[in-house]
């Protein structure tokens, strides 16, 4: 058995073979390994419920290339028009913002097997409207956005996984419009840790971000952050041990959301 594959280098036609659930390079000019990532790249929500085999299928049939970016390179700049999706198969990287008063403010941070540009590949404006930078050494896998459109009007459950990323991505935007919309601090670590406790339906959880990272994300320095746990655990609000917290009074807790 063969697969015809063009090579993103060039227009040259190869043929590889592939012998049984064994996954293979593309050809002999790709540098993606998929024995390294196919694994990592089935947990991407994009290929939601495929298999590893599965992943390297898709990929070795559709034209695709593979990027580096060192530490604090810009892979995207705010008003740049988004027209690849990148998979993210090593590192991390971050979304930044400039706030009113020059803070810089951290949107988001996404680590393989993520995705950049889901959000914005499509649309009459398709331009990313924050900075992304790596956050560390970062390798990924760029599939054109009309590649991609061929391969979802020949996949339909891959085309689904992508709709509802779409839809997981507004919800995750409207929260953050609520966030933004919260004047206070304490009104904002508040609305944090009843999001916390809503997602695993518990008032007992483990928080997912450290207070380096909130303070990232409110664009205040860290000592804020640990002041107003401080003031929630001794206002009997919360109960606070490292990360781990526990909502005393939820009421009470809710009224800073106003």
């Amino acid at each position: 058995m063969y697969i015809f594959k063009s090579n993103f280098k060039g227009n040259l036609q190869m043929q590889l073979p592939i012998t049984g659930d064994l996954i293979k390079p593309c050809n002999t000019s790709c540098s993606f390994c998929f024995l390294n990532y196919a694994d990592l790249l089935s947990n991407n929500y994009l290929f939601n419920d495929f298999k590893p085999k599965q992943v390297g299928d898709i990929i070795k049939n559709i034209n695709h290339k593979v990027r580096t970016f060192e530490k604090g390179e810009i892979i995207y700049h705010h008003g740049d028009e988004v027209n690849n999706l990148i998979l993210l198969v090593k590192g991390s990287v971050i979304g930044e913002i400039m706030g009113f008063e020059g803070k810089v403010l951290r949107i988001e941070e996404l680590k393989a097997p993520d995705s950049i540009g889901s959000s914005f590949i499509y649309g009459n404006n398709n331009t990313i409207p924050f900075d992304i930078v790596a956050k560390t050494f970062v390798k990924a896998l760029v599939i054109s956005k009309s590649d991609l459109l061929k391969t979802f009007m020949s996949n339909e459950k891959l085309l689904s996984n992508y709709l509802n990323i779409l839809t997981n991505s507004a919800q995750c935007q409207t929260k953050r419009l609520k966030l933004l919309g919260l004047n206070t601090l304490k009104g904002k670590v508040a609305y944090y840790i009843l999001e916390c406790a809503e997602e695993i339906k518990s008032d007992i959880f483990k928080l997912d971000k450290t207070q380096n990272d909130l303070a990232e994300l409110f664009g205040v320095a860290r000592p804020s952050i640990g002041r107003i746990f401080k003031e929630l655990d001794d206002e009997n609000i919360i109960e606070t041990k490292g990360k781990h917290i526990s909502i005393i009074n939820k009421t009470e807790l809710q009224t800073h959301l106003k």
